[in-house]
């Protein structure tokens, strides 16, 4: 991501030198003289961060911070000043500073400050982005039983456990623990991809998981990319894992065990760092027992494994996911907020 990096200081050699440095570093920077200047170049150029010096003639740094903010509340700031009063630091950090450095500096000094910022500035942004698709706030859990599910999720979120199995009824919300794992652990940066196992006929999983190279079957115009190279970097929910036929569960442990595959019809061996959460509403030892599901894929599968109770073993929820249901439709529908009476519940 190319950042937009607002420079202001009165210092023409100070300018120069960090323009030169943060240039290098891949960044468009943009300079200002004085406290106006930077405050119309915040608003005209929208800048990702704004370096600014405290002691500016006019408006200094602090008042030329306010009004930047003033239009951009979220915008990331780090003042630089000669006085390294702790003061100083205070009334930067007041007025939105994220950091704070003081002269005479060090351009590595400089360029770690930037990059650590602006790294702070990229995870908020995914996680206000994702926050909108998924709140982990919203799951309701009064039950002990959900409780104890959420904080293995947590757990697992935070390991490095890269395989997950998911079992549990149709409906009892494998899909929402699956993105709790996700957006609650470090790959939060990287993609959740889901496909349905048992929605894609049997001769399409392999093209739908791996990919297919340009010629590899009838119809195939184009290379294209499969679900495991779009989930690189974060996690592929493979839901109703147990309708996989046996010919694709073989090619599915194999990729799990080598970490790398083949797109059909492709002789490039494709490795992705991807962490696998599957989910299935069958009883899985049965499967194993009928010879519908290979054990060996099931244990490579279960490293981490969670069991979601149906809402009938856990009667504390149901109250409490009513009363969501209730207020989340009368605000879509514009009605009054209603209440559950003590003899409706």
């Amino acid at each position: 991501m190319n950042h937009k990096i607002l420079i202001t200081d009165d210092d023409i050699s100070i300018r120069t030198v960090l323009q030169r440095v943060l240039e290098r570093d891949g960044y468009t920077v943009i300079t200002a003289l004085d406290g106006e200047e930077g405050v119309e170049k915040a608003a005209f150029e929208d800048p990702d961060l704004v370096l600014l010096d405290l002691g500016l003639p006019g408006i200094d740094g602090l008042e030329a911070l306010r009004q930047i903010r003033k239009n951009n509340p979220e915008i990331a700031a780090i003042m630089i000043t000669a006085e390294g009063s702790i003061e100083s630091a205070v009334s930067a950090m007041k007025a939105g500073a994220k950091n704070y450095i003081t002269k005479p500096f060090n351009t590595e000094e400089i360029r770690l400050i930037v990059s650590e910022t602006l790294d702070t500035v990229r995870l908020n942004i995914l996680r206000s982005t994702h926050r909108d698709a998924f709140d982990p706030g919203q799951i309701i859990a009064e039950s002990e039983s959900i409780k104890k599910v959420i904080r293995l999720a947590h757990r697992i979120a935070q390991s490095e456990t890269t395989t997950v199995l998911i079992e549990g009824e149709s409906g009892t919300g494998k899909e929402v623990i699956a993105k709790l794992i996700h957006f609650s652990g470090p790959r939060i940066q990287g993609p959740f991809i889901p496909i349905n196992c048992g929605a894609i006929p049997k001769d399409l999983v392999e093209s739908e998981l791996f990919g297919s190279e340009k010629g590899a079957y009838t119809g195939a115009t184009q290379t294209r990319a499969g679900k495991f190279e779009a989930a690189n970097g974060g996690t592929l929910f493979l839901d109703e894992v147990g309708e996989l036929s046996l010919d694709n569960q073989i090619k599915l442990l194999r990729v799990l065990e080598e970490k790398s595959f083949y797109r059909l019809g492709g002789n490039k061996n494709i490795h992705v760092d991807v962490r696998i959460v599957a989910a299935t509403n069958r009883d899985m030892s049965r499967a194993i027992e009928e010879g519908h599901f290979r054990e060996d894929l099931y244990y490579r599968l279960n490293v981490a494994g969670l069991f979601i109770p149906p809402l009938r073993e856990r009667h504390e929820d149901i109250i409490p996911m009513a009363e969501k249901f209730i207020h989340e439709f009368c605000g879509a529908f514009g009605k009054p907020q209603m209440e559950i009476e003590p003899d409706a519940a």
